[in-house]
């Protein structure tokens, strides 16, 4: 604890520093403040953002700004979203990306470590995956790429630390537009921790850069981008024990022993794609406007699982049926896909809109020197169908025809407006998924592990969202009946449960006010038919603050207490051999994860400062944060950090 308190002092003496230089450069930074959020329904507009996270919408009323800075996605290029801007103590959904309290995740104990998703989500892949989704929180995809509509050049950065360069979260976003209708944009990501524990090391470098070429008469565009995600990790195995906690011997983390020394997790994808629209028809006729999309895309991934020796107890007890030599485990799995889509778009003109489309998908895999070329082809869709002015109906989804035939993902939902107090969203999703690679057959050290022949899981889903922004209140609720899904046992086996798994999740967010008073709430509450998927039934996020403006109104200030509350419950244990988190056996105390948060912002640069697991202070040693069995989480620390978004 000294040792903290020391390393506290030091960083704050900085930041007091950084206070000081950015409240004296008032007048240098272009003033804007721009604010957009997404759930996990869809996008939210302006007025459903109120009071979620966010000091202000759209241009700050005292400044004549002609700013314009919307994005979009290679998912779906016609729909513009306002850029994202988050507010001051949303900075650490940027530090920890796991920590994000409307996704709770749980993670091995250190920022860019493998984690989980605490509500149940199965998979429904329509065609081939490795399997591998322990680090799927951070990484970029070439579908949510961002690609930006803006008349300035723009540079959004953040930085924030735990007292030194081996501790960091590191994010950059810039797009420039250049002459002859060409636009450049880059998104970038560095999560690098050394950890508290030995050998706890987790980095996460994300890249993504596209250039976008637009015709002058917009008849064609053309967009390049290439994403490249490498995610490595010092892998552990957990504590050996939890006697030490309290003693003097235990003051320094890393001298408690640990079940694994020296092994190491490399999970690399990397993907370029192009994509072509040409249009048709005129955008200015009465008619069905018709536009051709054809993408190229090849994918170059692999994940590798390394450990020197395992000759020891611990190995036997943490490696169970994947301990196959004394001298190591080692595995190397390859995925190289080279990918083809062709669609027609039609846009009519009441409103109806809708594309058609194959998409051929060839990948060569390679695992134990074992090759092997699986060919899948899916028929996909997307359609929009406007009723009446409040009422819209969509529809989604994919088919598989090829090796993947069998396979499909079905979803229709419609939205509904209920005059200006409230919309309602209701749909229905029809799904029978691939088994993934690592579900059907596995190998260590070129001995096979298991060589399963599972049927393909086929399940539905009942769910509606209604957000009410007057009350700033979003209320959702789903069902999913999943028949023989794949669940891993206590032994880190997949096996596939003959019944159906039924789940009913209920979320809320709730937004309180009162003069200055701000109180942010996140419930989430869920059922499992079985008793088999060691997640929480109950789970809650509450951030409670003051938001103010001060110095004549030229900085926000926002201070206050953020919580994370989970019940007791099993958690679940992670192997790393697989990389895959499965049943577990020792339930997790219940422990108010509780941080401290003061934040400034002054027009467009922020700054924030944050005592982490404050929770320490009150509770004895032997109270430690767990989130995954036998991995203790973040000791009490200090974070600061900076965002400035930077124009021309």
């Amino acid at each position: 604890m000294i040792n903290h308190i020391l390393h506290i002092h030091q960083s704050f003496r900085l930041v007091i520093y950084i206070t000081l230089l950015c409240t004296l450069c008032t007048s240098i930074v272009a003033q804007r403040d721009i604010l957009s959020s997404d759930d996990e329904l869809g996008i939210r507009r302006k007025d459903d953002l109120k009071g979620f996270d966010s000091l202000q919408i759209g241009k700050d009323p005292n400044v004549v700004d002609s700013t314009i800075f919307k994005y979009f996605t290679l998912q779906d290029i016609s729909n513009l979203r306002e850029f994202g801007d988050t507010t001051l103590d949303q900075n650490l959904s940027y530090s920890d990306p796991a920590r994000d309290p409307s996704k709770p995740s749980a993670n091995l104990g250190t920022v860019a470590s493998a984690s989980h998703p605490l509500l149940y989500t199965p998979s429904q892949v329509t065609g081939f995956h490795s399997g591998f989704h322990e680090y799927d929180t951070y990484n970029f995809t070439i579908d949510g790429f961002k690609y930006y509509k803006t008349n300035r050049a723009i540079s959004d950065l953040y930085f924030s630390t735990i007292g030194n360069l081996q501790n960091l979260s590191l994010k950059t976003d810039f797009t420039r537009n250049f002459e002859d209708g060409i636009q450049l944009s880059i998104n970038y990501q560095r999560f690098s921790n050394l950890g508290f524990y030995s050998s706890q090391r987790a980095r996460t470098t994300n890249f993504g850069t596209g250039l976008w070429f637009q015709s002058p008469t917009d008849k064609y565009n053309l967009f390049f981008t290439f994403v490249s995600n490498v995610n490595t990790e010092e892998q552990n195995g957990g504590i050996t024990t939890d006697t030490l906690f309290g003693t003097e011997f235990a003051e320094f983390r890393t001298a408690i022993p640990t079940n694994l020394t020296d092994a190491n997790t490399r999970y690399q994808q990397r993907g370029i794609r192009f994509s072509n629209y040409y249009k048709l028809a005129s955008p200015d006729s009465t008619n069905w406007n018709l536009q051709l999309q054809y993408d190229l895309e090849y994918d170059w991934n692999y994940w590798n699982y390394d450990d020197v020796l395992t000759n020891s107890s611990t190995d036997t007890l943490l490696y169970q049926k994947y301990l196959t030599d004394t001298r190591g485990a080692r595995t190397y799995i390859t995925d190289n896909n080279l990918s083809q889509t062709a669609y027609l778009h039609g846009i009519g003109p009441n409103g109806y809109q809708g594309k058609l489309g194959l998409q051929y998908d060839r990948h060569k895999i390679s695992q134990a020197n074992r090759d092997s070329t699986i060919n899948d082809l899916s028929l996909k869709y997307n359609v929009s169908i406007p009723f009446v002015k409040s009422l819209q109906l969509y529809s989604k989804g994919s088919i598989g025809l090829g090796a993947n035939a069998g396979s499909f993902d079905l979803d229709g939902y419609v939205n509904l407006k209920i005059e200006e107090w409230a919309t309602l969203k209701g749909g229905a999703n029809l799904f029978r998924r691939s088994i993934e690679l690592i579900e059907d057959e596995f190998w260590i050290n070129d001995v096979k592990i298991f060589d399963n022949d599972f049927s393909k899981p086929f399940g539905s889903k009942l769910y509606g969202t209604l957000n009410i922004p007057k009350l700033n209140t979003i209320i959702s609720l789903k069902q999913t009946l999943e028949n023989n899904p794949i669940l891993w046992d206590f032994n880190a086996l997949p096996y596939q449960l003959d019944e159906i798994l039924s789940t009913t999740q209920l979320n809320a967010q709730i937004h309180l006010t009162w003069g200055g008073w701000h109180m942010d709430n996140y419930l989430q509450y869920q059922i499992l038919s079985e008793d088999l998927i060691d997640l929480p039934n109950y789970m809650s996020t509450h951030k409670f603050y003051w938001d103010g403006d001060l110095f004549r109104k030229n900085m926000n200030l926002r201070i206050g207490v953020q919580t994370r509350l989970v019940p007791e419950y099993t958690a679940q244990r992670f192997i790393p051999v697989i990389g895959r988190f499965h049943e577990g056996v020792n339930p997790l105390q219940f422990y108010p994860d509780t941080d401290f948060f003061i934040s400034f912002k002054v027009q467009s640069f922020r700054m924030f400062l944050q005592v982490q697991n404050i929770t320490e202070f009150w509770s004895s040693d032997k109270e430690i944060n767990y989130q995954v069995e036998n991995h203790p989480q973040y000791d009490f620390t200090f974070r600061y950090g900076v965002r400035w978004v930077l124009f021309d």
